[in-house]
């Protein structure tokens, strides 16, 4: 009987030994990124600053580069897109944008920096030919109108009820538009370009 318990006590020790590793990965819900500025001839750059922008939350991380040329940021939420920017007096700023992270992974990226020397470009163009996109009368609300106008019924519909070439027509499902008396399937109605 003593045995058995120094066994069974046994297999729970390895047992646990060995979901210790597993259970400290489960815990990981961040990224990290690596980046290395380097300059023109592929030598490092101390002092360089690095900002790692998330785009979903506008949050910021910055910080120099070291001697060797490296910025290591961690705990950084999973996804993305992150923007990576590195700027410097010296040296023409570098922006990589479009950047994910996967889970528990680190990010690694290389931002070479060129010299800040720009050259001027002027760029002069003649307009060749305009042409009017709506074929008749059309009519166009921005966000400041639509919040200005009333609308009982939180409907479209009621906002452009206030011009008078239109008329919303009962007579269809849903009341189709019609506009200047032509047939509610020869007129568009369309949100940021979406029927």
């Amino acid at each position: 009987m003593n045995n058995r318990f120094r066994l069974c006590i046994s297999a729970l020790a390895v047992l646990l030994v060995l979901m210790i590793p597993v259970a400290g990965f489960a815990q990981e819900t961040t990224s990290s990124i690596r980046v290395t500025v380097v300059g023109d001839d592929a030598a490092p750059l101390p002092g360089v600053d690095v900002t790692i922008t998330d785009t979903r939350t506008g949050s910021v991380q910055s910080s120099q580069s070291n001697a060797s040329g490296l910025v290591f940021v961690r705990g950084l939420p999973v996804g993305g897109p992150y923007t990576v920017k590195a700027s410097s007096g010296s040296y023409a700023d570098q922006t990589v944008t479009d950047v994910d992270l996967r889970l528990g992974d680190t990010f690694t990226l290389v931002l070479q920096l060129g010299s800040s020397a720009m050259e001027e470009v002027i760029v002069t163009a003649a307009l060749a030919q305009s042409q009017q996109m709506a074929l008749g009368p059309s009519m166009v609300f921005g966000l400041q109108d639509i919040q200005d106008m009333p609308h009982i019924n939180r409907d479209l519909r009621d906002i452009i009820r206030n011009d008078p070439r239109l008329y919303i027509d009962p007579a269809y499902a849903g009341g189709a538009v019609q506009c200047a008396g032509a047939n509610p399937r020869f007129n568009s109605l369309t949100v940021d370009g979406v029927a």
